[in-house]
């Protein structure tokens, strides 16, 4: 591009011309152009560039921002973008709720969720089925700005009750008929449905209420606890819906949790059933059946024992909770049904009292005080979402405190199969009095996402709290481990093989049973200090029994010093890791204890008490969904307990089995 002596310049040439030889022909077919026609054009060709200059410039910043939001910045462009509502769920899952999408699957709900601790949200987060430790921060900071944002767009957020509180009006849609049930007369069925219940036979002025279960069995438990009390406290009539035992139904708003429970409602499946049948004419795929044996359900007082408490407040044990049903089998009118929404999964928290004061931190998002529903004491039928969390209902007067004691005393097992399968294995590892119980979550991605702090975490409490070991014998055998691992290098060399016991009932030598005691032998001021220590090992532990039963065989040899004797204590522990002993996130534990057990060391006596119990509901066996509450129950009834943290099911454990156990051993 060549320069004029005015300051303008000239297009290339479509001809190659050499440097330093003018190309005269354009020169001279320039000389009769007006200045001013140049000046015009410079300017025009001047802006052109500066606008295209512009626009290039705004596209790259436009596909630059779009580039840091989908990958440095997902996090916060999921929660804004989609106004998503993060809340916690069963043993710390936590999903999302899209206000503005048209999501109604629950399955999609597990694909986008989030995972954060049982009680407080922003503890942990896992983002996409992938963690991401260093996202937490954020997360606590956009969810607390999301909540604060809520609330200054409506500052009638806590007293406001017009959004959650509706009529439910008649649905045009039909109401299909669950098929009925033809037993097959060679199959011996479980009755999981023990109690009918005739709504004709109830006085005409009989007022219900109604609730939405969701999640895992035990965050099932704690809805059915808190309805239990918020029916004593509005004098209704519980409906009670079945429990869903395996594959959980995720968290969702009000209607489309509804929706979803309905279309989830247990059909019979013979194809299914029926193994023989499964061939290439059969009408069912793989998938269906699949499906189909992810999940079982039983009536609620079949596994809870409910007896007392129903004795005092009125229920309707009810299988099919679809709204045309419900309205059919009450014969409901216009204005007979309302419903309170939940729009979030903490939507609204009740109180007794107005004169009681709100929370300190509460996570709801409503206030909803009892006067709040009196307008409704006349409507027949009042039903609720989700009422999940501990603190969901709160209560004052002596009355409501002494319900919710005995609430929470009546949450055992109704399963007379736990008891005699459970005491078999108990006798296996020495009574209840001689060994100690472990809940270890590792599986789902949010106890794996803690696993090793979780199991330093239950190690010390074991050592601590329940042999009385001193804080420098229990960082010996923690750094003994990190020796031990760091040695092992590329190895996999976490657990050492199990051995063929001798006539004493211990376990040949290994190397690295004779490393630990040797290890601690070597440090006389901790030896000196440990002599005390054995003398206070727990007093539930009974001092005469440090082995388990001849019958079962440790994982490797025993301690003979009588210094560490008190290490070979049994120990089961419940999880939800199949292959334990070869996952190298515990082999601290396995190191360290020798007589270390888990339901697959007790596979034959389980199976064979087992038997083949039968669902008279699906026709499915039972024995994979009440396994997790069998292995529970073992180590609840252990001398002493150590649980998972953030977990139900381990809190479950921890406050009602084991010191009901415990109590029926000191009686004993």
């Amino acid at each position: 591009m060549r320069t004029f002596d005015d300051g303008r310049r000239s297009k290339p040439s479509s001809s190659f011309q050499r440097p330093g030889k003018p190309n005269h022909s354009n020169q001279s077919s320039r000389t009769n152009v007006p200045p001013s026609t140049y000046q015009h054009s410079k300017a025009v060709i001047q802006n052109y560039s500066v606008v295209s200059r512009r626009r290039c410039l705004l596209l790259g910043l436009i596909l630059l921002f779009i580039t840091i939001l989908s990958f440095s910045s997902n996090v916060s462009f999921t929660l804004w973008r989609s106004k998503t509502v993060i809340y916690p769920g069963e043993d710390g899952h936590v999903t999302t709720a899209w206000w503005n999408s048209e999501i109604t699957d629950s399955s999609r709900l597990t694909d986008e969720s989030l995972f954060l601790s049982e009680e407080e949200p922003d503890d942990s987060t896992l983002i996409n089925g992938k963690f991401k430790s260093h996202e937490t921060e954020k997360i606590s900071d956009l969810y607390k700005a999301f909540t604060e944002e809520k609330k200054h767009a409506n500052p009638q957020l806590n007293s406001d009750l017009s959004s959650l509180i509706h009529e439910v009006l008649p649905s045009d849609s039909s109401l299909d008929p669950l098929p009925t049930f033809e037993p097959n007369p060679m199959v011996k069925y479980e009755n999981v449905t023990p109690f009918n219940s005739d709504l004709s036979k109830l006085p005409s002025d009989t007022r219900f209420l109604s609730y939405l279960p969701h999640s895992g069995f035990h965050n099932q438990r704690i809805e059915l606890l808190n309805a239990f009390l918020l029916s004593k406290l509005l004098n209704r009539t519980l409906f009670i819906p079945e429990f869903r035992l395996g594959r959980a139904i995720g968290w969702n708003s009000f209607g489309k949790l509804s929706k979803t429970l309905g279309r989830e409602m247990k059909n019979w499946n013979y194809d299914c059933m029926d193994q023989n049948s499964l061939d290439q004419n059969r009408k069912s795929s793989s998938t269906e059946c699949t499906e189909y044996k992810e999940w079982s359900s039983v009536q609620a007082q079949y596994v809870l024992n409910l007896k007392s408490v129903v004795e005092e407040q009125p229920v309707v044990h009810q299988q099919d909770m679809r709204h045309e049903s419900l309205r059919e089998a009450l014969k409901l009118t216009s204005g007979e049904w309302y419903e309170v929404r939940d729009i979030t999964r903490y939507s609204y928290q009740i109180y007794e009292s107005r004169s009681t004061e709100s929370v300190k931190g509460q996570k709801y998002d409503h206030r909803i005080d009892l006067e709040d529903l009196r307008p409704y004491e006349e409507v027949k039928l009042l039903s609720f979402g989700s009422l999940f969390g501990s603190d969901r209902i709160i209560i004052q007067s002596p009355e409501l405190q002494s319900w919710k004691k005995k609430l929470e005393s009546n949450q055992l097992f109704n399963l007379p199969i736990l008891e005699t399968v459970s005491e078999k294995v108990v006798e296996m590892l020495g009574g209840r009095r001689n060994y100690i119980g472990i809940h270890l979550r590792l599986r789902n991605e949010i106890f794996a996402s803690k696993a090793s702090s979780t199991v330093i975490k239950i190690f010390r409490e074991v050592c601590k709290d329940l042999l009385k070991l001193q804080e420098e014998t229990i960082e010996i055998l923690i750094e003994k481990q990190k020796k031990r691992e760091g040695q092992r290098g590329k190895e996999d060399n976490t657990q050492t093989q199990r051995s063929e016991s001798n006539d004493e009932g211990e376990v040949n030598t290994s190397e690295s049973g004779a490393e630990v005691e040797v290890s601690l032998l070597e440090v006389s001021s901790i030896t000196q200090k440990v002599g005390g220590e054995r003398r206070k090992v727990s007093e539930r532990l009974d001092s005469d029994h440090h082995h388990p039963s001849n019958r079962s065989k440790c994982n490797r040899r025993l301690y003979n010093n009588p210094l560490l004797q008190h290490l070979n204590v049994p120990i089961y522990i419940a999880s939800d890791i199949i292959e334990l002993k070869s996952d190298h996130r515990v082999s601290i534990l396995y190191n360290t204890f020798p007589c270390i057990f888990t339901s697959s060391d007790f596979t034959k006596i389980i199976e064979s008490s087992f038997g083949k119990v039968v669902s008279s509901n699906d026709g499915l066996e039972l024995q994979p969904f009440l396994l997790p509450m069998l292995e529970t129950v073992i180590a609840s009834k252990g001398s002493g307990f150590v649980g998972t943290p953030g977990s139900t099911l381990s809190s479950y454990a921890a406050s009602v089995l084991h010191p009901f156990y415990s109590q029926i051993s000191s009686e004993a």
